[in-house]
């Protein structure tokens, strides 16, 4: 709510040192899709830490799993068909986790079950972050949740998480203008 990215760019440093030092070659981050703040805050660092690694010379895939879209649309990227016996291990993993049971049903509900058969990931493609003026999905679950007392107040995009974003990409901005490259964060 503070909208301080501070917290957010020692792991942008973290993951650009881990990515370069373990020689990774493809990251799978969740989607910023507007549903949950952490998945769109966490794709974000992804992206920033990707690019600062990138300036170091690592070539980096990064890919994005949607969590509400369709689970199979016609963007570039990898699909895995799932077998039977691989379908059914997937099913059991998202029935016994409870937490998650009503998402789960309303994603069978809207898609049919036999859509998740297949696994698609997407290739991530250089965007801006949404304008400040988006409104995401969470914040109307937020006002929802606030006019009914389980909130005090709403996370907003444009105040709180727009900011956070926009400091993680000048960020990787600052490094690549820096007269010292020793390592991503130094």
């Amino acid at each position: 709510m503070a909208a301080d990215a501070e917290p957010f760019l020692s792991h942008v440093n973290w993951l650009a040192d881990t990515l370069l030092a373990e020689g990774v070659e493809a990251v799978l981050v969740d989607a910023a899709e507007g549903y949950n703040p952490v998945h769109d805050v966490c794709h974000w660092i992804a992206r920033a830490g990707i690019a600062r690694a990138r300036q170091f010379g690592a070539e980096i895939d990064l890919f994005e799993l949607d969590l509400i879209a369709h689970p199979d649309p016609s963007d570039d990227g990898i699909r895995l068909l799932l077998d039977d016996q691989s379908f059914t291990r997937k099913l059991d993993a998202i029935s016994s986790y409870v937490a998650l049971e009503g998402e789960a049903q309303a994603a069978f509900d809207r898609y049919g079950r036999d859509a998740f058969r297949v696994e698609f990931i997407r290739r991530v493609v250089p965007c801006q972050a949404p304008p400040s003026s988006w409104i995401p999905y969470y914040e109307e679950v937020g006002e929802t949740r606030v006019r009914t007392g389980r909130y005090t107040s709403v996370l907003r995009y444009g105040s709180h998480v727009r900011p956070v974003i926009e400091t993680l990409l000048e960020s990787v901005q600052l490094a690549h203008h820096a007269a010292d490259f020793r390592t991503p964060h130094q």
